[in-house]
């Protein structure tokens, strides 16, 4: 809970190797990476070897890249897929990855990339799905990008081989196969009336995360009261006609408070008043953010139950934790469904915890419910999956003992 502030470096050229990341093994790249289930291997092949002929000619089609390329081209601008975050299954009987493709045609990033990845499988290239974030909401203000919920996204990458040398390195390809503009005008409206507000609240909290959690005296001059005069010196230049006005109650604050320059701002009586002034600021802003949302929340719509989406991440993340007491790690090829039938088998196959083998596929069927399809969980459910992890914590005791 709560926000994260860091910073991201990243080179221009996404297909260059990931620093420390090692070649995938030969069992992963004949298991895990091309894996796909069994049921859906015959239809995803057919509808892959047609897309792949219909936009490459003879001699481009054994070329991994390009064969790549055209799968990925089939859903991000061929028009027949459109980007939605209200999903309706058309034929429960089927995997609901090829409902999508062959029904739907609908969905969000994450029905995208598991359709591409495995469509790539399919035709025999090595795939992983890949989850983070994509894009933010940029403050002018503070010249700081805010990364919220609303921009978790999904893609793909593909393996093309490695890097020649003694420093060999896998090389992935970078694919994005959601429609882009779709998607980014549905992110945009995420948020509703309170986006509105963003500029601001973010640069409150900008200002009282970097200005004052963890000021110190050396940082006084180069971490406040610089940035600050910066600030003011970039909203005189923007914003011509309330430079002077700023400059008059700039010069009427210093003569009200005794400093007689900028100087005198770095000392103990000048940190205890620019600390107060900024923690009131800072006060009143979260009062009027929480009363335009009260007056404002019939407004903003349903786009996901927050708490419950928390919840489904607190039960997920404790399954993960005790299955590894006993080894059990998900790997990163690996979706959070395919793990936990994993470990069911596994937990089947010892007596001691065969009771609580199903306990892995109900934490991940709610997961999936509120992480995927929006639905809301009630407390009885909340309460019986944390009765069965209980006795999947203590079933993993009596084994460790």
């Amino acid at each position: 809970g709560g926000a994260v502030d860091y910073e991201v470096l990243s080179f221009r050229d996404d297909e260059l190797p990931q620093p420390g990341e090692s070649l995938p093994g030969p069992y992963r790249l004949k298991t895990r990476l091309i894996d796909v289930p069994e049921e859906m291997r015959l239809p995803l092949a057919v509808i892959a070897n047609r897309e792949i002929e219909a936009r490459l000619p003879p001699d481009q089609r054994l070329d991994v890249r390009r064969r790549a390329e055209a799968l990925n081209v089939y859903f991000r601008d061929s028009g027949v897929f459109s980007y939605t975050l209200k999903l309706d299954v058309v034929d429960s009987t089927i995997d609901p990855v090829l409902d999508f493709l062959v029904n739907r045609k609908q969905g969000h990033c994450e029905y995208f990339a598991s359709a591409l990845t495995l469509l790539l499988r399919s035709a025999g290239m090595p795939a992983r799905l890949v989850n983070g974030f994509k894009g933010g909401d940029w403050n002018d203000l503070t010249r700081v990008m805010t990364v919220r919920q609303k921009h978790a996204h999904s893609w793909v990458e593909v393996y093309l081989g490695e890097t020649a040398g003694p420093d060999r390195a896998p090389i992935w390809l970078t694919l994005d196969p959601t429609p882009g503009n779709e998607r980014d005008q549905s992110v945009a409206r995420v948020g509703g009336f309170r986006a509105n507000f963003y500029q601001i609240t973010d640069a409150i909290r900008y200002v009282w995360v970097f200005y004052i959690v963890g000021f110190d005296a050396d940082r006084q001059n180069k971490v406040v009261y610089g940035p600050i005069r910066a600030l003011i010196q970039e909203a005189r230049r923007g914003f011509a006609m309330m430079g002077q006005e700023l400059e008059k109650s700039r010069a009427r604050l210093r003569r009200l408070l005794h400093f007689p320059d900028a100087r005198s701002l770095v000392s103990v009586r000048g940190f205890t008043v620019s600390f107060v002034a900024l923690a009131l600021l800072a006060a009143a802003a979260r009062g009027a953010v929480g009363l335009v949302r009260r007056l404002t929340g019939w407004r903003r719509g349903r786009d996901f139950d927050v708490a419950a989406l928390a919840a489904g991440l607190t039960h997920y993340r404790r399954l993960e934790q005790l299955l590894e007491t006993l080894g059990q790690q998900r790997d990163s090829t690996q979706t959070q469904r395919e793990f936990a039938v994993e470990a069911a088998r596994f937990l089947k196959e010892r007596a001691e915890t065969q009771a609580v083998a199903d306990v892995p596929l109900a934490v991940v069927d709610v997961f999936y419910r509120v992480r995927f399809g929006h639905h809301d969980v009630g407390e009885a459910v909340l309460a019986f999956l944390e009765q069965r992890l209980d006795n999947l914590e203590a079933s993993l005791k009596a084994v460790q003992a």
